[in-house]
């Protein structure tokens, strides 16, 4: 390497010489497909340097999990040696949050290839166990943010987080993935939160004021039924899947354990994210995008679903369109008493009774797919928290 190049390199650059460097890297990316912003983030992050040298990168990425800095490494360093261009370092930023399916799976090829070993379902699973681990240790610098605020993550839950991910990719857990352009490509198409975390990720690493996640208006020292992993997948799933603020309505811990009391403190307060825990240590709930009311009668949008976030991870989504889906009545005799996702009343895919604590899951419900939410039908209610979601 050039004297010119290692002085560089070691960032010891006269004035003149920055102002050229900032006009020449401006010029080099400015066909990169980046926006003007993005440009500018990246040139401040490598401080104008025409080449980044090897020992530049745990610097300029401070916030990256170590597991996953080499997965990164290995893409960026494997093939070249000590030092790379701006443009390539700027590549994988483009590939990760413009990139196609196609382009995004070659630059994964380069990360998880290990000649001779194959690309397995294992060697995926556990890159996608890095990713995420990168995720939450980013959004753990943030204070109003979800990893301050949510009870620990256990590892069970880091696998099924991951086997969620690999959901359309489980047949394939015997095939040498390398070998299966076409399936690992449309694998990539299809799963929307790995291009999520991807893309939350990159901005983070490259854009030092890019703030990904949700923030949340609850007390950190409240119990809270979700970890880290559970809002990101809840997150994903909702209407907006970057809602900005989650504002607790209602906790069991803290308000009276009736209905009339659950009632009152989530009517008329928009979308919801209903989260419950039973007595068997399973999570799960219902998201409800319209407002709730008294009502003695079905109403709502078939936009809702159910979901389970513990052990696994399980969403069910709607079967019947411009249908009425949530109940809920907690002070007329005229009709049963309680509140209910999916009916009829009586085969409800959720339904919390008017005795609090008591509730079921129905097998025999047809509003939700794959059938019922929970491995057995009644279950006994430990905890139930309400979010609003906006």
């Amino acid at each position: 390497m050039s004297n010119k190049l290692k002085d560089m390199s070691q960032n010891t650059k006269t004035p003149n010489v920055s102002q050229k460097g900032d006009n020449c890297n401006k010029h080099i990316l400015r066909h990169s497909g980046l926006t003007a912003a993005e440009r500018e983030n990246i040139i401040l992050l490598t401080k104008e340097n025409y080449y980044i040298n090897l020992n530049m990168i745990p610097s300029h990425w401070k916030l990256l999990n170590e597991d996953y800095m080499k997965y990164l490494m290995h893409h960026l360093f494997g093939q070249i040696g000590q030092e790379i261009s701006l443009k390539t370092f700027a590549d994988a930023y483009t590939t990760m949050v413009h990139g196609t399916s196609r382009v995004q799976r070659r630059m994964l090829w380069r990360m998880l290839s290990h000649p001779p070993n194959p690309i397995s379902y294992s060697t995926l699973s556990t890159y996608l166990s890095h990713l995420t681990r990168t995720y939450l240790e980013i959004t753990r610098n943030y204070q109003d943010f979800w990893a301050q605020r949510t009870k620990p993550i256990l590892t069970y839950k880091m696998e099924a987080f991951a086997d969620f991910l690999l959901t359309k990719y489980a047949k394939f857990k015997s095939v040498d993935l390398s070998r299966n352009e076409i399936y690992f490509e449309k694998w990539i198409e299809e799963t929307r939160l790995m291009q999520m975390l991807h893309q939350d990720v990159y901005k983070c690493i490259y854009s030092p004021n890019y703030k990904p996640f949700a923030a949340v208006d609850a007390e950190k020292s409240q119990s809270c039924l979700l970890d880290a992993l559970d809002v990101i997948w809840l997150n994903f799933h909702l209407d907006n899947p970057l809602h900005e603020t989650w504002t607790l309505l209602y906790s069991s811990n803290l308000y009276d354990d009736t209905l009339r009391t659950l009632a009152d403190s989530i009517v008329n307060k928009g979308s919801t994210v209903l989260v419950m825990q039973d007595t068997q240590g399973n999570v799960f709930g219902a998201y409800t995008p319209s407002v709730w009311r008294e009502s003695k009668a079905f109403f709502g949008s078939s936009k809702c679903f159910l979901f389970r976030l513990d052990p696994t991870y399980r969403r069910l989504a709607t079967t019947i369109p411009d249908k009425y889906y949530m109940y809920l009545n907690a002070y007329s005799s005229d009709s049963p008493r309680g509140l209910g996702i999916g009916g009829p009343l009586g085969t409800c895919g959720l339904w919390l009774d008017e005795i609090y604590g008591q509730g079921y899951s129905s097998p025999r419900c047809l509003d939700f797919e794959f059938g019922p939410l929970l491995d057995t039908e009644g279950f006994v209610i430990e905890h139930i928290q309400v979010w609003s979601v906006l």
